[in-house]
């Protein structure tokens, strides 16, 4: 009789809160070997021929059963259809088990697996699940004109009298019509200037806002966050780009307190940017740069 290997996956669509695991007898007798969550999993080593029940582990009604195969690694979907077969047992996939998201720091791992469903498993350091979790929200924000901020940031630390002397500078050579004659511009320069019938100090002003837009469009700074509800104690989880936190209860005042700190190893789908938003973005920029910079040479 063939040694096998079983991973037990219970649908996150099941109607039955916690599945417990039965291993049945050749006389029929059932042995409780596992309770597993809804859109938790449990790995089981058995032998070919062995079967195993699937029961409502609050009223004790039969989910599923199966009856393991020869293959030496196999998966079982419990849907959560009362009386139903699981689902045949199938050769695991490797990748099946790669994470579509995965977030990793200080001992703890959240991952969610790329079967299409929005729970996420907490695993520890050696890869025991010890959590299940349900995804609520994914939110994210870009700050795609980061670069002018931290100019802002910069001028504002500056003194009174040398924002004074930046501020002069600006005006000068940004003023209607001035050319700056005794500046050496380069001849393509000053062709460019006669093309686009701007002054020199203009079109490097407008040079620097392109630049922006390109710098934007290429490398946003992005932050999000996925609210995620634990479904045994009904816990908030804030995941973050740094810092896993948990919301406390009431009595605690419900305040945020951090968990663990870490990075995504791999940021799931909805906290990735496509290569359209980021052109889209950068060509918007550029598009309101260019009118802001019109509009200030005709005043």
């Amino acid at each position: 009789m063939a040694a096998v290997e079983c991973e037990f996956r219970v649908a996150g669509t099941c109607h039955a809160e916690t599945v417990a695991v039965y291993w049945k007898g050749e006389r029929g007798a059932e042995v409780w070997y596992h309770d597993v969550h809804r859109a938790g999993r449990v790995r089981q080593g058995t032998f070919a021929g062995h079967t195993w029940v699937f029961r409502d582990k609050a009223t004790g009604e039969q989910v599923a059963s199966f009856v393991a195969s020869e293959e030496r690694e196999q998966v079982v979907m419990v849907s959560g259809a009362a009386f139903a077969a699981a689902a045949p047992a199938r050769a695991l996939d490797p990748s099946a088990l790669l994470a579509f998201g995965e977030w990793s720091g200080d001992g703890v791992r959240y991952v969610r697996g790329n079967s299409g469903d929005n729970y996420w498993r907490e695993l520890d350091d050696v890869g025991h699940e010890s959590m299940v979790l349900e995804q609520l929200e994914c939110h994210y924000a870009t700050a795609w004109l980061w670069w002018l901020s931290m100019g802002w940031v910069a001028f504002n630390c500056l003194d009174a009298n040398q924002q004074a002397a930046v501020g002069s500078l600006v005006f000068i050579a940004s003023a209607q019509q001035h050319q700056l004659p005794s500046v050496p511009w380069p001849a393509q320069l000053l062709a460019l200037c006669r093309l686009l019938h701007l002054p020199p100090s203009t079109v490097c002003i407008l040079a620097v806002l392109l630049g922006g837009a390109v710098v934007a469009s290429t490398v946003p700074i992005m932050s999000g966050h996925l609210l995620l509800r634990d479904l045994q104690s009904g816990r908030l989880l804030k995941i973050t780009d740094r810092v896993v936190l948990m919301k406390g209860d009431q009595a605690n005042g419900g305040s945020w307190r951090e968990l663990a700190h870490g990075s995504w190893a791999r940021p799931p789908g909805e906290l990735q940017l496509t290569r359209s938003h980021r052109l889209w973005h950068g060509g918007y920029i550029a598009a309101v740069a260019v009118l802001l910079t019109r509009i200030a040479y005709r005043l």
